[in-house]
């Protein structure tokens, strides 16, 4: 993913006002970029499921009611390998429990945990 029109995001939180916030940061970073939202989860597995507009980038919150964020994970590691491989993950959260941050860092198909509002400062160093 090189030119900013072939940036996919996706972005899974149940708090609007973090996904506002999330868009804003991904859209002043990269103009044209597509940002798939969803406020619940499990939404956003069945669309990951379709295997559509691969690859893309999730920011995946961990508190989220109903369906938590490792919840998701746990779900994501049941799918196909080829389906797999199309995403990169990235935790946001506004803990500071360091059993969750082990807990997401730990994960294979995590690339980092990111605290929560994620700053312009910390995504243009992200490693996409």
């Amino acid at each position: 993913m090189t030119d900013s029109h072939e940036h996919r995001f996706i972005v899974i939180d149940d708090s609007k006002i973090d996904l506002f916030l999330i868009e804003k940061v991904i859209a002043t970073n990269h103009p044209g970029a597509q940002i798939t939202k969803f406020d619940r989860p499990a939404d956003a597995l069945a669309h990951v499921k379709t295997n559509e507009n691969l690859p893309a980038i999730i920011f995946l919150d961990i508190q989220m009611p109903v369906m938590s964020g490792f919840d998701w994970l746990d779900e994501f590691e049941k799918l196909d390998a080829h389906i797999k491989q199309n995403y990169t993950i990235f935790i946001l959260t506004s803990s500071s429990n360091p059993t969750d941050y082990n807990r997401g860092i730990s994960n294979p198909n995590v690339k980092d945990v990111l605290i929560k509002p994620l700053a312009h400062e910390t995504f243009v160093n992200l490693p996409f």
